[in-house]
């Protein structure tokens, strides 16, 4: 059922005209990197928007692997891991991701936690930590769904900043 779902907002995607023979990979590699979050998403319009920017993402992805996507600023980027938001301490491999890279990440995170008020390192306890869905994370920390989606997408991207 999800990957109908993922195939239907996959043919929505601009990048998808003329890389038609290209489907099944699309499609594959969206479901591979949300497999593990899809489950806690519980409202259809946050699930709808998550699997439209993981899909933006794994249609360039694919279509760079196949040479059919060429753009000067997105060709040295760095992948990211999605399986590490899938936390189990007894899975972490510290030669994967290093101490630094990790310290690094979390002090950047409190610092903005810090001068901003957010709550990044509040989320990350309860939803690796305490491996919560991200609707219980809502209602601990009174939020709506789609905020705590938001606080996931802007740590990936910081994560995505300090591992370069």
């Amino acid at each position: 059922m999800i990957k109908d779902k993922i195939s239907e907002r996959v043919k929505l995607n601009k990048r998808y005209l003329n890389n038609e023979d290209l489907l099944d990979s699309f499609v594959d590699l969206t479901y591979e990197k949300i497999s593990s979050v899809v489950d806690s998403i519980n409202d259809e319009e946050i699930l709808i928007n998550y699997i439209d920017k993981i899909a933006s993402k794994s249609i360039i992805e694919v279509l760079q692997a196949n040479n059919r996507y060429r753009c000067n600023n997105l060709s040295n980027r760095n992948k990211i891991d999605y399986s590490i938001f899938n936390y189990k301490l007894e899975n972490f491999n510290p030669t994967k991701y290093s101490i630094s890279k990790l310290a690094k990440l979390f002090s950047t995170l409190k610092k903005i936690d810090e001068n901003n008020n957010s709550s990044f390192l509040d989320v990350i306890m309860l939803r690796y930590k305490d491996n919560n869905k991200i609707c219980n994370i809502a209602k601990a920390m009174e939020l709506s769904e789609e905020e705590v989606a938001n606080i996931l997408f802007d740590m990936a991207d910081y994560a995505s900043k300090v591992s370069k």
